[in-house]
């Protein structure tokens, strides 16, 4: 599981319009985090251009502000998470076999 110091890179994956899932290019794409916590809640500083419609400009970003289709990557174990709302807490995606992370194409 993901804890303080982890260092991360975060993959937002579009599955709407493809039959196979693929990464999307966005201002975060290859920068690595690293994981904290704040205010008793686990995330990073993913706002990096402080935009006040996310977390209402701090750049702090929990896990609970992303979509489930956003992947997190711990990079020194390559293990792949995502935010899920039914557990409230990350869920270690890494062998699922749900043919959708199995399906992405990766940038």
């Amino acid at each position: 599981m993901l804890k303080d110091g982890d260092k991360i890179t975060v993959h937002f994956i579009n599955h709407w319009m493809h039959k196979k899932p693929t990464e999307e290019k966005v201002n975060t794409t290859g920068i690595i985090f690293e994981v904290k916590t704040k205010n008793n809640k686990l995330g990073f500083d993913g706002n990096i251009t402080k935009s006040p419609y996310t977390c209402k400009g701090d750049i702090f970003t929990p896990f609970q502000a992303y979509a489930w289709s956003v992947i997190f990557r711990n990079e020194s174990t390559k293990e792949l998470y995502r935010y899920s709302e039914m557990i409230k807490g990350l869920e270690n995606v890494t062998g699922l076999k749900d043919g959708y992370i199995n399906n992405i194409e990766w940038l």
